[in-house]
Parts: C-alpha cells; sequence; structure tokens
C-alpha cells in the first residue's frame, strides 16, 4: 500500500497509517463489564446459589450442594403458592390501569384543547417515586385519619370507619387502586403515540359505509391499536408478578410485618418478592439465600411461562400488518 497519494494538483498527501483503535476498544468493553459485573454474573451466581443449602445473606457458614431439593422444596411450599396467587390478583391493577389509558387516550385523541397538558398531567404520577406514593396513599388510607374515610362520609356514609388495613377483603383492593391511578400514565402516552399512526383514511371509508363511532371503535381502533395492547399487557403482568416496594410499605417492617402467617390481613401483602425478601433476612423457617434463590427462578420460569402463553395466543387477536 502507498504511503501517500496525489491530488490533481500535484498535492502530495501522507496517508494515515492505521492502528488499533484502543480509545473506542475501551469505551465499548466498558458497557460490558458493567453488564457482567452487575447482570450476568448475579444471575448465574444466584442460579448456582439455588442448588446449595447456602444460609442468610450475612452469614458466612460454609455451604454444600443440594442438588434440585430446594426446588422440591418450593413445589411444595403452599405458602410459595398463596404468593403466587396474590401476585397474578395483583395484576388486576394492571388491567384496570390498561382500561383506564385506552379510555383516557382514546378522549385525548380526539384533540381536545390542551391534549398535551393532559397527557404531561397524567404521565406524572407514573414517574412519581412509588416508594412516597405508596406512603401518601398509606396516610389516606388510614382508618382513623384517612382522607378516603372522610371523603366517603361526606356522601352519606354513617357507620364505623372502614379498616382499609385492617382486613382481607379490602387489603389487595388498596394496591388496585393504587396501580388505578399511577400506572395509567404510561400507557396514555403509548396508545397516543399508537393513534398518530392509524391510516385515517379507514375512519373516512367506514363513515362512507355508514358505521357508527362505536362499531368504527371497535372494527378499526382496536385491532390497529392491539400491538400496543399486547406491548402493554405484557408489562403488566410481569410488573404485577413482580411488586415489591409499595407491599413493603403496607406489609414489611414499615408495615408492621412480624412473621409469616396465613391469618390476618397482613397474609394479602405477601407477594412473591416480599416473601422471597423475608426468607433472605431469615423469616422464613425453611429460610436461607438458596430457598429464596430457588424461589426467584421458580418466579422467573412462571413469568417466562406466562410470557410465552400469552404470545402463543396474540396471534389471534393481535392484528399483523404483514399478515
Amino acid at each position: 500500500m502507498q504511503d501517500s497519494f496525489v491530488l490533481k494538483d500535484g498535492t502530495v498527501i501522507p496517508r494515515r497509517k492505521r492502528g488499533f483503535g484502543w480509545q473506542g476498544f475501551i469505551f465499548c468493553i466498558i458497557p460490558f463489564i458493567s453488564f457482567f459485573a452487575f447482570s450476568l454474573f448475579p444471575i448465574g451466581y444466584s442460579l448456582v446459589v439455588s442448588f446449595t443449602d447456602m444460609g442468610l445473606y450475612n452469614s458466612i457458614e460454609p455451604w454444600n450442594f443440594m442438588g434440585l431439593r430446594n426446588y422440591a422444596e418450593v413445589f411444595r411450599d403452599m405458602f410459595f403458592w398463596h404468593t403466587i396467587g396474590l401476585g397474578f390478583y395483583c395484576t388486576l391493577g394492571q388491567f384496570l390501569s390498561l382500561s383506564v389509558a385506552l379510555a383516557m387516550s382514546t378522549l385525548l385523541s380526539t384533540k381536545v384543547k390542551g391534549w398535551n397538558l393532559f397527557s404531561a398531567l397524567y404521565f406524572i404520577p407514573y414517574i412519581c417515586s412509588s416508594v412516597a406514593v405508596s406512603m401518601i396513599w398509606k396516610r389516606m388510607f388510614d382508618t382513623d385519619y384517612g382522607i378516603i374515610n372522610e371523603m366517603i362520609s361526606l356522601f352519606g356514609y354513617t357507620g364505623s370507619p372502614i379498616a382499609w388495613s385492617g382486613q382481607k377483603s379490602t387489603y389487595m383492593l388498596i394496591f388496585i387502586i393504587i396501580q388505578a391511578w399511577s400506572a395509567p400514565g404510561y400507557g396514555i402516552i403509548m396508545y397516543n403515540a399508537a393513534y398518530t399512526s392509524i391510516d385515517g383514511t379507514l375512519y373516512e371509508a367506514a363513515k362512507i359505509d355508514g358505521a357508527s363511532r362505536g362499531r368504527q371503535f371497535l372494527s378499526i381502533t382496536l385491532p390497529q391499536l392491539s400491538p400496543t395492547t399486547y406491548f402493554l399487557l405484557m408489562l403488566g403482568i410481569i410488573s404485577g408478578l413482580q411488586q415489591f416496594e409499595m407491599f413493603s410499605i403496607f406489609t414489611g417492617e414499615e408495615g408492621g410485618w412480624t412473621g409469616i402467617t396465613t391469618d390476618g390481613p397482613e397474609s394479602m401483602g405477601f407477594v412473591p418478592l416480599i416473601y422471597i425478601n423475608i426468607t433472605v433476612k431469615g423469616g422464613n423457617t425453611v429460610g436461607g439465600m438458596g430457598y429464596a434463590a430457588a424461589m426467584s427462578w421458580f418466579l422467573f420460569f412462571i413469568v417466562f411461562g406466562v410470557a410465552r402463553l400469552n404470545e402463543k395466543f396474540s396471534k389471534v387477536w393481535v392484528a399483523n400488518e404483514n399478515e
């Protein structure tokens, strides 16, 4: 290869020697190191720990390989399946928030005056700190001093104050209400973006054929929004099964937790991650990091199975423009 090249006017320009771009390599390798150190290694380590009898997180006792014994114990643990059921119950709040997001984005799609401002306002609860939001709602649902009971009394209720967190029938309802308030913001933004991609000629053709607004919504809007609905539905299910902060405020140490029990209203707040956290800290008699890791992987397989099942059935109701 020539060390220089000559322009038409005779100017000689030396050719730069190409070397290995160490600077670029260093900048590229940093994210991989971070991913390995903070994601891949912990995941692999938890998988190894799940096959051992490792004790509590602050214990330095030696641990031994146990094979699939932890997984067998988790499978027989009825309280673990109780938490899984509560996790699915918690997803009802995600479905409700999805319905609210669809309704609000449908109203905003009419381009009402100030619709950008409304979209921003609806998005604010979604970006608020989940811990701060949970603590505020906990005060609002207080039996004696909560504003929720005060508002109910304004509508003529004269009975004793409702103990929202003091009975099983209303304990989970608190979390469903909180999710229905805080979660729709993201769905509204996503649906607003999806509305802009719908071809307006479809509605014009429907109007010519005499289709009502309801028929247009069912036959055009919902099918066109179905990919976004599928995406939000998947996020909602995964989020519902992985709730932690909100339940920790109500059910954990901050909420007066004193031990694992199936009695009392607090048992309705033991979602999977709360149970795993208690097990890590030694609140479970089975206890230990090994057992907690096994539960974590059990939860992963359940979430993965639900996701695959939803993906399979999505072919029935999700519109695909390539088909």
